[in-house]
């Protein structure tokens, strides 16, 4: 009874999984925690019996000699991507593993791709792409590319096959509380670690995604459909405290496109702060100024106390007109 579980379990063994986060610039290289690609590889990391290497365009690395090294025998090569210069050395990555190994299939996901899906995967470089949020579509996708099954059941994904192109339904936006905390040991969390003008060690955080509002200049709107969801403030504050204890974090950027959508969950997660008394400065969080002229006059006084020190909030127009229009 005992040898098929062994069996089994070791031909889990280093199934080799590859993703890649290309520059934002020609200019510049990436710095910072790369959070779509562990957000990516968390219920994977979680189910067991994957290597899974993330790799950053750093400037103190040889990313392509790196990704050339690993990708032998891997199951596919992941590509995240804005608009923008990431596409070009997204490309000039993906060609050399496409001419060392033909056979791997490259999977490419993130804003641009999920805008604009069918031009992405029509490059010779580009295999399959995954549309908006990518946790379950990229395990499914995983599970069926190293069993070699068909992919017309993974829902959110367009693909290539034989030179036609097919259009999966999307997969509907799902409760980001029923995924696994993010997988930080899958990078070297020193060198995601920055210095910043509110603390010397300053990491990157998101806490929610998408947004309910239909602003028709937004990629959410395309993206996340108009849908929000977040992390219940207990799980944030069990973040942070990671963050804290076991990073020496001082200081967390938030990148949620909306992390305003609700008060009451505003309040919890300040009152967590302070309860555990953890020392940090929270900034550039996304906001909108009809939510905030809003807020009560003591969450203000919560998130002053609480660490907070900037926010964004966007000013389209002054002119009542465009703002209508927008």
């Amino acid at each position: 009874m005992l040898k098929p579980n062994k069996i089994k379990k070791s031909k889990l063994v280093n199934k080799k999984i590859l993703l890649f986060n290309p520059r934002p610039s020609a200019n510049t290289f990436f710095e910072g925690v790369p959070l779509s690609l562990l957000s990516l590889s968390r219920i994977l990391d979680a189910e067991g019996g994957y290597d899974i290497k993330i790799v950053s365009a750093e400037q103190a690395c040889d990313y392509i000699k790196t990704i050339l090294e690993f990708a032998e025998d891997a199951i596919c090569f992941g590509i995240t991507s804005m608009t923008g210069y990431q596409i070009q050395d997204g490309i000039n990555i993906a060609k050399a593993v496409r001419e060392k190994y033909p056979k791997i299939p490259i999977v490419w996901g993130g804003w641009h791709p999920s805008i604009c899906p069918d031009q992405t995967v029509m490059s010779p470089f580009a295999d399959i792409v995954i549309r908006g949020q990518g946790e379950k579509t990229f395990t499914e996708l995983v599970h069926k590319l190293e069993n070699n099954l068909p992919l017309s059941g993974v829902l959110g994904i367009t693909y290539k096959k034989k030179g036609r192109v097919f259009t999966n339904s999307d997969r509907p936006t799902e409760d980001i509380n029923n995924f696994p905390p993010l997988p930080y040991h899958l990078v070297d969390m020193e060198k995601c670690v920055r210095n910043s003008e509110y603390g010397s060690r300053t990491v990157d955080y998101i806490s929610s995604i998408g947004c309910p509002y239909r602003c028709a200049f937004c990629s959410e709107r395309e993206v996340n459909k108009g849908r929000w969801s977040g992390l219940t403030p207990k799980k944030v504050i069990n973040d942070l405290k990671l963050l804290v204890t076991k990073y020496n974090i001082n200081t967390v950027y938030f990148h949620d496109s909306n992390f305003f959508v609700n008060e009451e969950r505003v309040r919890e997660i300040c009152k967590g702060i302070i309860k555990n008394k953890l020392s940090l400065k929270l900034g550039q969080l996304d906001a909108r100024t009809s939510q905030l002229v809003n807020y009560k006059k003591d969450t203000w006084e919560l998130m002053s106390k609480s660490g907070f020190v900037s926010l964004l909030v966007g000013a389209e127009s002054g002119s009542q007109q465009v703002l209508d229009f927008i």
